[in-house]
């Protein structure tokens, strides 16, 4: 049976309500009232099912409420409803508009056309909120006068909040002001949160510069403290090695030596970190992707000035497992030349200098090399020796001979020889001998008899001979000669050399002359190492 429908009210009551003395909860309902017909126009008497949709368009459209309300009860044709009694309506559906309210009777299809939702004429304009509790503004506001909150005077165009004797917030439309906390008035442009007296935050619109406790003029963002151990805190909870708790970026383009972070504490000569950092891995990591061929480095460390100590880097480390104070590693087979570790030092004029220097005392080892070790220049040392596993025990024990000593820059050269038929040899040197050698000497030794060998004709065309043999004898022969080359000429050794003035009365080894340590020429820079590692480690253990 086809069903006509008209609407006979509609009335949104509690979707938007502002009354002076209504304090309890709104209910989102709307009443709805309509006249049901059959085809012939005659009103119905029934009981049926009415289905009730709000739309965003008199057809098709987004459907933004539905409900189905059963055994809806039409007497003489009219029937009453309360819509949202089934399906609560939001009062943010009416946040746009239009809306359009399609009704189905039963199982027929929705009546058409669709009722187009209208508003209560006197909700256009509320003449006051007062007693108004909670709620949502959809759209802008507008205020034509002074908002005041609490007991005090306003200008057209200010917002003021009054804590009963003063100002605790005042926004100004007219200055471009805002205050929080009382104060003195600001500057048109700017923001600032006060304690009554100084201000505690600052935004100031006209430089763009943001402060807490005082604006810098060189920075855009400032926070200043003077009572509180930490001027900023900041903290990240993201798990993932890509996360970055402070990003600090230097972006403009060209050729600066600009720093990304600077760090500055001297709050005393001798006290102060510029930087501090713990890692659960590294505590600090620098790192420079270089493109180019110029010079670059990944951490570097500078001191300068004052008469004390002063130290580019300084590595400590402590634990029970392995300690390494500084640790250099390079691994690049692409590279031309690597440095695990590189030292350089030039001090000509003010004394001693040492590219790298290592003390150990006791029974330590002030340096370990594991490989070749190149000096290109002099090696002194108190004892020179050789240090291999032992031939005949080599898991167990150790062979260690000494080097040999001569106040000349000496070579060696030895060997066995067979003497011929005429009871004679000729013992043919390296072609480099004679370029390299001089003032030769000559040791000859008979194995296995005795003869009267002798050298006959002396080195000449790097080469010599041996006589006064018998056929088949086997001599040893020794051949010495002291270095000639421009190196060893230019860098003669000073047999007996006085002790500049600074050493003398010290020793190398007092132990060995039964003496104190404080004997040895090097045991007051030992001392101060020692005083330095022991202040560091104070100061590190009152850190922690």
């Amino acid at each position: 049976m086809k069903r006509n429908v008209s609407m006979i009210v509609a009335l949104m009551v509690a979707l938007l309500a502002l009354a002076p003395v209504v304090t309890a909860a709104v209910p989102n309902l709307m009443q709805y009232q309509g006249h049901l017909t059959d085809d012939s126009g005659a009103p119905l008497d029934t009981i049926i099912d009415m289905t009730f949709t709000i739309y965003d368009d008199s057809a098709g459209g987004t459907v933004w409420w539905n409900e189905t309300q059963p055994s809806v009860v039409v007497t003489n044709g009219l029937f009453n409803v309360l819509l949202g009694s089934v399906n609560p309506i939001s009062d943010s559906i009416f946040v746009d508009t239009p809306r359009w309210l399609g009704i189905t009777i039963g199982s027929d299809p929705e009546i058409s056309p669709r009722t187009r939702l209208v508003t209560v004429p006197y909700a256009y304009r509320v003449s006051t909120v007062d007693g108004a509790s909670g709620g949502d503004i959809y759209g802008g506001v507008q205020i034509h006068s002074p908002l005041l909150v609490g007991d005090v005077e306003g200008e057209p165009g200010s917002i003021e909040v009054s804590n009963g004797w003063m100002s605790t917030v005042v926004v100004d439309g007219a200055g471009g002001t805002l205050r929080l906390g009382g104060g003195e008035e600001t500057t048109p442009g700017k923001i600032e949160v006060t304690d009554g007296t100084e201000p505690i935050i600052i935004a100031d619109g006209q430089t763009g510069q943001i402060g807490v406790g005082a604006i810098d003029e060189e920075a855009q963002f400032h926070v200043q403290t003077p009572d509180r151990p930490h001027a900023g805190s900041f903290k990240s909870g993201f798990p993932s090695s890509s996360a970055e708790v402070i990003r600090s970026e230097f972006v403009a383009p060209g050729e600066y030596n600009a720093a990304a972070i600077v760090g500055v504490s001297v709050p005393a000569d001798g006290w102060g970190f510029g930087g501090r950092f713990q890692g659960g891995w590294t505590g600090v990591e620098g790192t420079v992707y270089s493109t180019g061929n110029s010079f670059y480095t990944g951490v570097f460390g500078y001191a300068w000035g004052g008469s004390g100590y002063n130290h580019g880097v300084y590595g400590y480390a402590s634990g029970s497992g392995i300690n390494y104070g500084v640790l250099g590693s390079v691994d690049d087979t692409s590279a031309t030349v690597n440095y695990g570790v590189f030292g350089y030092t030039h001090s000509p004029s003010y004394g001693d200098g040492y590219a790298v220097y290592g003390y150990a005392p006791d029974v330590n080892y002030a340096g370990f090399f594991v490989g070749n070790v190149e000096v290109t220049d002099t090696l002194f040392a108190g004892l020179k020796l050789f240090k291999i596993d032992h031939p005949l025990d080599p898991e167990n024990k150790y062979l260690i001979h000494a080097c040999v000593e001569s106040p000349d820059v000496m070579n060696v050269y030895s060997g066995n020889v067979t003497l011929d038929a005429k009871g004679e040899a000729t013992v043919k040197l390296p072609d480099y001998f004679e370029a390299l050698n001089r003032d030769f000497r000559y040791q000859l030794t008979c194995i296995g008899g005795f003869a009267p060998v002798y050298i006959s004709q002396e080195i000449s065309n790097n080469q010599f001979t041996i006589a006064g043999g018998e056929l088949g004898m086997k001599i040893s022969w020794q051949v010495t000669g002291i270095r000639k080359d421009p190196f060893a000429q230019a860098n003669r050794i000073q047999v007996e050399v006085d002790k500049p003035a600074k050493e003398r009365g010290k020793y190398l080894h007092p132990e060995a002359f039964g003496l104190g340590e404080e004997y040895g020429i090097h045991y007051e820079l030992h001392k101060r190492i020692q005083e330095q590692l022991q202040e560091k480690s104070a100061r590190k253990m009152e850190q922690r």
